[in-house]
């Protein structure tokens, strides 16, 4: 394990927390909290390599299961098959420089895609389980326009973080 990823490891940590703070404090309105570890896992899916991705995308969905009630490995299969997604648009379908409006795009489709993953998983584990399965209204809420604009915002300077400690690997 080299400098970078043990840096992104403590940056993905220090988001962790930072988002678990920030739905203690906002418990009541938690739709407005941004969902830092998914822009954290879509921004690396753009900037650094596939191997990176799906590890750090493992790990954060990890983190995100902690808290879960949905089954495990919910926020896993949805965070990895966003990572790979994110991964496989920015190396072979876009062929312009990724911009910060193309990361915005992308972090805004991860946002609305990932509860579509998470019903669909639950699904398939509820009927493996032979229970029932949660119904779509509780993946998706009026309140996921607030998330999806939070998670814009935070776009931009978890890129920038991210930037910043890939050029201090580079210049040591």
């Amino acid at each position: 394990m080299n400098k970078k990823n043990i840096i992104f490891f403590l940056v993905l940590i220090f988001l962790f927390l930072l988002q678990i703070a920030a739905l203690k404090v906002f418990s009541n309105v938690w739709y407005i909290v941004p969902q830092l570890l998914l822009v954290f896992v879509i921004v690396l899916s753009i900037t650094d390599s596939l191997p990176e991705a799906v590890w750090f995308a493992f790990i954060a969905g990890f983190f995100a299961e902690i808290f879960s009630g949905l089954f495990f490995g919910t926020y896993i299969f949805g965070f990895v098959a966003i990572g790979v997604g994110v991964y496989i648009i920015t190396r072979h379908l876009a062929s312009q420089e990724i911009t910060i409006l193309t990361a915005a795009v992308l972090v805004v489709s991860g946002t609305l895609l990932l509860p579509f993953l998470a019903y669909c998983f639950n699904w398939l584990a509820s009927s493996l389980y032979s229970t029932l399965p949660f119904p779509i209204r509780n993946f998706y809420s009026s309140a996921i326009i607030w998330t999806v604009v939070s998670n814009a915002i935070f776009a931009y300077p978890i890129t920038k973080i991210l930037n910043f400690f890939s050029r201090i690997q580079t210049i040591e």
